[in-house]
């Protein structure tokens, strides 16, 4: 057992955390029995130990002990200087008052613990480098980890506790089919999971993201886990490893230079593989030293470039797309 709280005349005595062994001493033999002793001549009683040498003025000692269920949680001991300080009225309004006190120190526990774990969930959701949201019933932000919030661009004081529309009203999650999915999530109980989800952006072109979602309950209410996958970029070097290939067998069936050229630049300005709507190849001039332009692909004027661009960012993600010229399969 260890000392908690003291108050009195020996609350300056008492050692700091003063231990005591289960079933030694008086508070001892009431934690181990679970029984009150109302010992009113403490001089005489062999269960007594001295916690310190002022406590040899004591001459009663009441010590009721606290529980719940089937658990001990502790003992509340009282102390007299005169004999004959306790009575059996005394008795009873300790028990009323360590009924209490038991309720008090479980749900204190209690709440410790679902904080700690609270705060422990947390961690480990902060640790995962992918984007993750909380969110209840009400599209409200329970949480959402760094990651999440340095892909929007979010404060993480701004957005905990406010609806998800405040913060991010394009967000899939508000549009019909996420809320659909988020509805059979919480209903159901059965995890969400997308592929390939086609994500606006402010920029030229689309994210594409994998999404989870799945049901957290928790002591309060139910959450739904959001975790996001950005495979923008994976998409982007997979397509544009093959387009590099394909690139590589056109070369090899052309024998004719220029139109190996045009065939080169057709190929790196098709798509979105590398990222280019307009390419211009230059040769050396050894005797003259200079760089002269050979050919060159491309939108004729800015009108027809925006329009590229447009339909880039709804058609980029086709693994066959058409060159912008011809729109010719490659």
């Amino acid at each position: 057992m260890i000392m908690r709280a003291r108050a009195g005349v020996y609350e300056a005595h008492f050692p700091e955390g003063y231990r005591q062994n289960i079933g030694e001493g008086i508070v001892g033999t009431v934690v181990a029995s679970w029984d009150p002793i109302m010992a009113n001549d403490v001089s005489n009683d062999s269960r007594r130990i001295l916690a310190f040498p002022e406590e040899q003025s004591t001459r009663s000692e009441l010590c009721v002990p606290i529980k719940t269920g089937d658990h001990v949680l502790g003992a509340l001991d009282m102390l007299n200087r005169k004999k004959n300080g306790f009575n059996q009225t005394d008795v009873q309004s300790l028990q009323v008052l360590t009924d209490q006190l038991a309720w008090v120190i479980h749900n204190a526990r209690r709440f410790q613990e679902t904080h700690e774990l609270k705060e422990f969930n947390e961690q480990i959701l902060q640790t995962i480098p992918l984007p993750v949201l909380l969110l209840d019933r009400e599209q409200c932000v329970s949480f959402a980890n760094n990651a999440y919030l340095s892909y929007h661009g979010l404060d993480g004081q701004n957005i905990v506790g406010e609806p998800l529309m405040q913060s991010r009203p394009t967000s899939y999650l508000l549009t019909s089919e996420g809320l659909k999915n988020l509805q059979t999530v919480f209903q159901k109980g059965e995890a969400q999971r997308l592929s390939s989800l086609n994500i606006p952006t402010e920029n030229f072109k689309n994210r594409v993201v994998d999404l989870l979602i799945a049901r957290l309950d928790t002591i309060s209410a139910p959450l739904a886990l959001v975790v996001f996958e950005d495979i923008t970029e994976s998409l982007e070097k997979s397509y544009e490893s093959s387009l590099l290939r394909q690139i590589s067998q056109t070369m090899q069936g052309i024998l004719d230079i220029d139109r190996l050229l045009y065939a080169i630049l057709t190929c790196v300005t098709a798509g979105t593989g590398l990222g280019f709507n307009r390419a211009i190849l230059l040769q050396v001039n050894a005797e003259q030293k200079v760089l002269e332009g050979k050919i060159g692909v491309g939108p004729a004027n800015q009108t027809k470039a925006a329009r590229i661009w447009a339909e880039l960012a709804s058609h980029w993600t086709r693994k066959n797309s058409g060159c912008h010229c011809c729109r010719q399969p490659l």
